[in-house]
């Protein structure tokens, strides 16, 4: 008999009639795992709820690839992985009173990531954007050939901002010693760490020699399997690189691209050696024309990591599911963890003291737990002093509240802004049908 669960609206799928190992399918087909008898319990459950609610959620529905990455995490059996798969849940508690659950793992979750990174960066930093300030967004990477590494400027773009034309600066395409290199594995955390510290060392070189006044910087991974050389293990490698917009007060030339990219590559060697470098820095650099075209790279650089992708191109390289399955745990959700992003430099920090040109931004404040801001209240009440930090969360909780009621009516008058809209266009559609369509008069003579 099938479990309550199967039998939710939206639900389609089949009782556990497989008896192969979890390790030995495809971890991203949900019909795969839904017909495990390794596959049962607690995680079965709740992706079970999760493929229920994508059912009836359009928002998630365009998500790509959302799917199969709550297969991957559900496929994990980490405690972070359940609570990916149950956020979104829309419940009432044992008191009846109403419940939203979310996961906060930014990093993969898209819905996370938009509410918790993607609109507080656009809040903060659109307005920045002025006219009096110029932006510019780049990418920092690597490159394994020498020919395509070095400087890449961005000399025209199409109304969404992709790069059409560019101009470029390859200063290792011309040196004879220069062999090919591979991506960078991550055997080695502690070299895996001092690499993705790397751009971010980039990020404060950029600050201190005065190039930009201030950044906003996301650390990106990029992982890729492939079968290891006796056929039957996996092994990976990892391509570490950081999406960043910056501001300053005179614009840039292609020059200072040059002398950007040179600062890049002593970096590089400043902290890891000629020796160490595993592979060509690589930089590319476009101008931010307009407010859109800011909020569009904001919502380019911070987005959740495709998982899914890594995993099935790792199986579109031909590893076998049960060592691909290994060494894909194994490596992403550590990897996640390693890195604290994003970090924010001069005068897109709220934090920064001593700078000679101010906090440009509108200052985003964090809520406390209901733990916490019921300890300090009683403290308050109870006559008890607060150390000067705090006073400040108490003060900034309460900030974070009106700021929060603020951002709530915003989206309701958004909200109701397009339902009148669409409201409209059906009632027009609804009195003025669109006409017949009209027949060839010469094709209507050929046919008499």
């Amino acid at each position: 008999m099938q479990p309550a669960y199967l039998h939710r609206s939206g639900m389609t799928c089949p009782p556990p009639s497989c008896a192969a190992p979890l390790s030995t399918v495809n971890h991203t087909e949900f019909m795969k795992l839904m017909s495990l008898h390794a596959f049962e319990g607690h995680s079965r459950t709740v992706l079970a709820g999760f493929k229920s609610r994508w059912n009836k959620s359009e928002w998630m529905q365009g998500q790509q690839g959302y799917v199969e990455r709550a297969c991957l995490a559900a496929a994990s059996e980490l405690a972070s992985g359940l609570s990916y798969c149950r956020c979104g849940l829309d419940y009432r508690d044992r008191f009846k009173q109403h419940r939203f659950q979310t996961c906060g793992n930014e990093y993969v979750c898209p819905s996370c990531n938009y509410h918790n990174k993607v609109e507080p960066c656009v809040r903060e930093y659109l307005s920045a954007f002025d006219g009096k300030r110029h932006f510019y967004a780049f990418t920092v990477s690597w490159q394994s050939s020498p020919k395509r590494a070095g400087m890449h400027w961005v000399t025209r773009q199409d109304a969404k901002g992709r790069a059409k034309a560019r101009r470029h600066h390859r200063p290792f395409a011309k040196m004879a010693d220069a062999p090919p290199c591979f991506r960078y594995g991550s055997d080695d955390q502690a070299m895996l760490k001092l690499m993705a510290e790397l751009p971010f060392k980039f990020a404060e070189a950029l600050r201190k020699h005065g190039w930009f006044d201030g950044l906003y910087c996301v650390f990106e991974w990029d992982f890729a399997f492939y079968p290891a050389h006796d056929g039957h293990g996996c092994c990976h490698t990892c391509l570490p690189h950081m999406h960043v917009f910056a501001n300053r007060t005179q614009p840039l030339t292609f020059e200072d691209g040059v002398e950007i990219q040179k600062l890049y590559e002593r970096t590089c060697v400043k902290h890891l050696g000629n020796e160490l470098l595993p592979a060509y820095p690589d930089l590319e650099i476009a101008p931010i024309v307009s407010r859109d075209r800011l909020r569009g790279w904001i919502n380019y650089q911070i987005k959740s990591m495709p998982i899914e992708k890594f995993y099935l191109e790792g199986v579109r390289h031909g590893c076998r599911l049960n060592a691909l399955n290994l060494e894909f745990h194994q490596t992403i959700w550590d990897a996640i963890k390693l890195v604290h992003s994003p970090r924010k430099f001069g005068n897109l920090s709220a934090r920064n003291k001593d700078m000679p040109i101010g906090y440009i931004g509108v200052q985003q404040f964090q809520k406390l737990t209901k733990t916490q801001h019921e300890r300090l209240t009683n403290m308050v009440k109870d006559g008890l002093p607060l150390t000067v930090k705090e006073a400040r969360q108490l003060a900034h909780h309460e900030l974070a509240v009106a700021q929060q009621k603020q951002y709530r009516a915003e989206t309701k008058q958004r909200r109701d802004r397009a339902k009148l809209k669409r409201e409209e266009l059906e009632l027009k559609a609804l009195h003025h049908p669109p006409p017949p369509p009209q027949r060839n008069h010469h094709h209507q003579q050929q046919n008499t």
